[in-house]
């Protein structure tokens, strides 16, 4: 296979993005692509189905029928051009997809939408109007916990002043812990979740960012928002 900017599997499928989508089979052996969204770069598998949703940079939700080559749907998700990169999860049961997006007309607001996977339409959209929450990454554990990475910016200013992992439940951050900046670069913790969302592949943005002289450490062990909120910082 060649290389990709993001490479997923559900044991049945290998689907790599490099912009295109490929697929492939286990065998690696190309079945296909689809070239009807030419900046994709993220996305994931529906838990137990052989159906991919790509998270595009050109503002778009798309999700295509794997198992028979098929684009089912591409939906809108902002005006702001290029800010779409970012957090992207389904639920343990595969029912609901998390999707941190881009305000619809501000790309330095966030806010949270889930989508119901039987039609892909909005469940709930939570922080759209919160301008102090800036949201980077998502994960859900097994046991149905939402982890959440993000910022709080300054009322006034719009800085970001501090950062934070947080739990995620009932519509809003119950509890959130503050990431120990001494033993932690939020650079370097915001690098190694892009590249564990893209799949650790060799060709993923924190790659060019090494290249380009910009310092960040990856830490040895592997590390989830999980281990983060209870640990405070990454393990080198």
């Amino acid at each position: 296979m060649r290389s990709f900017y993001g490479l997923y599997t559900n044991g049945k499928y290998k689907v790599g993005m490099s912009g295109t989508v490929w697929v492939y089979d286990m065998e690696d052996n190309l079945l296909g692509r689809f070239t009807e969204t030419p900046y994709s770069y993220v996305g994931a598998f529906v838990p137990g189905k052989d159906v991919f949703v790509s998270h595009t940079n050109e503002n778009h939700l798309v999700v295509y029928d794997i198992a028979n080559m098929k684009m089912l749907k591409k939906i809108k998700t902002s005006n702001c051009g290029g800010s779409e990169d970012t957090g992207v999860v389904f639920s343990s049961d595969g029912k609901y997809l998390y999707c941190i997006q881009a305000h619809w007309n501000d790309w330095l607001k966030s806010r949270l939408v889930v989508y119901d996977t039987e039609n892909f339409e909005i469940e709930k959209e939570f922080f759209s109007n919160e301008s102090i929450i800036n949201l980077n990454e998502i994960e859900i554990e097994n046991d149905g916990t939402c982890y959440v990475l993000f910022g709080e910016s300054d009322e006034k200013t719009g800085v970001i002043e501090n950062n934070y992992v947080g739990i995620f439940q009932d519509g809003k951050i119950v509890e959130k812990r503050t990431l120990n900046t001494r033993l932690n670069n939020w650079l370097d913790i915001l690098m190694y979740f892009s590249w564990k969302r893209s799949g650790f592949t060799k060709k993923t943005f924190p790659l060019f960012l090494k290249e380009a002289g910009i310092k960040y450490a990856i830490p040895q062990n592997p590390c989830s928002l999980k281990k983060l909120f209870e640990t405070g910082h990454m393990e080198y």
